[in-house]
């Protein structure tokens, strides 16, 4: 039964007549309507609370898991952050490395010329 037809069963007990099961005594069948309607009633209300508490759980082990994912993907996270900023730092280290021999290729080649243009100048003689 729904809880409706619990609630017409025990209106119909109360309001004195005898609507199909309850006899005018208001005992009898009608206290054995009542007593399966007030057992259906207990077993679904238990059912309720079970399937709760089974989606309860349920709930609880998918925050825990995303909680996790997310602590891995914050973890990973920090190590990609780490990895970046050890490879900006190689990268400036590198820059300033081959800035310093463009500037040296640059200063070999003005000695080059000099050395040249002097070579030239005693050749002459």
């Amino acid at each position: 039964l729904d809880n409706l037809g619990v609630i017409n069963v025990v209106q119909g007990h109360e309001g004195g007549h005898a609507g199909g099961c309850l006899d005018s005594a208001g005992g009898g069948e009608g206290d054995v309507v009542n007593g399966y309607a007030q057992q259906s009633d207990d077993h679904n209300r238990q059912r309720i609370k079970l399937e709760t508490e089974r989606q309860l759980e349920q709930s609880r082990l998918e925050v825990e898991l995303l909680r996790q994912q997310l602590a891995q993907q914050k973890l990973l996270l920090a190590q990609q952050q780490a990895n970046s900023k050890s490879l900006q730092e190689k990268l400036t280290a590198k820059t300033g490395e081959v800035n310093d021999m463009i500037t040296e290729r640059e200063s070999l080649l003005q000695t080059l010329n000099y050395l040249q243009t002097e070579l030239l100048k005693t050749g002459k003689k």
